[in-house]
């Protein structure tokens, strides 16, 4: 069952999903997936600064955010430095251990369309968490082997590292995924599509 219902006639300039910065790993006193969850580290914040300096000449126009706190904070650095919407989006909230892999994707799909209707006037991020980038990507053509691959490579089994960035850019029907960011600089450039 496809649930992603993308306009193919509409272009966009660039789409980000961006995974939220470090979180206080040690605040084991707060649900992980529940509102607010684990504040950002020291480390986060400064990762979050970074990906601030990374968007500088992007052209971004809007922020949508889950509404977690280490979601909300780095989307919030990243708006403030390059002046810029932002949005809270309930529907890119972490993935929930009662929610199955569809019910995540139920509620992404209208963000996705959103964001996408908005990304004709400039570049759109999306501020999620591990799971529904995961989802996103394989949503948007990712072969399941090169999302294994990833989530070999990166904490707690995700697709990117924490303040990692995807770009999505759609050429016709066929979208070019490549991460473009990571903290520590680290380049995974593969381009995978989707006919």
């Amino acid at each position: 069952m496809k649930f992603l219902t993308v306009e193919m006639s509409t272009m966009i300039e660039n789409l980000y999903l961006i995974r939220h910065a470090t979180p206080d790993w040690n605040r084991k006193d707060i649900p992980y997936y529940l509102p607010p969850g684990p504040p950002l580290s020291g480390e986060g914040l400064e990762e979050a600064m970074m990906l601030a300096d990374f968007f500088q000449f992007s052209n971004l126009h809007c922020i949508y955010t889950s509404p977690l706190e280490r979601c909300l904070k780095t989307a919030s650095i990243i708006a403030d430095k390059n002046e810029v919407a932002l949005q809270i989006e309930p529907g890119l909230s972490e993935h929930r251990p009662e929610e199955s892999h569809t019910d995540v994707l139920k509620r992404l799909d209208p963000v996705l369309n959103r964001a996408i209707d908005k990304a004709g006037q400039g570049t759109v991020a999306l501020v999620t968490h591990g799971s529904p980038i995961a989802i996103l990507l394989s949503q948007l053509g990712m072969p399941p082997v090169a999302l294994d691959d990833l989530r070999m490579r990166f904490d707690h089994h995700n697709p990117a590292p924490t303040a990692g960035v995807w770009e999505a850019v759609r050429s016709g029907v066929v979208w070019n995924l490549s991460l473009v960011f990571t903290p520590d600089n680290t380049r995974v450039e593969k381009l995978y599509g989707r006919i």
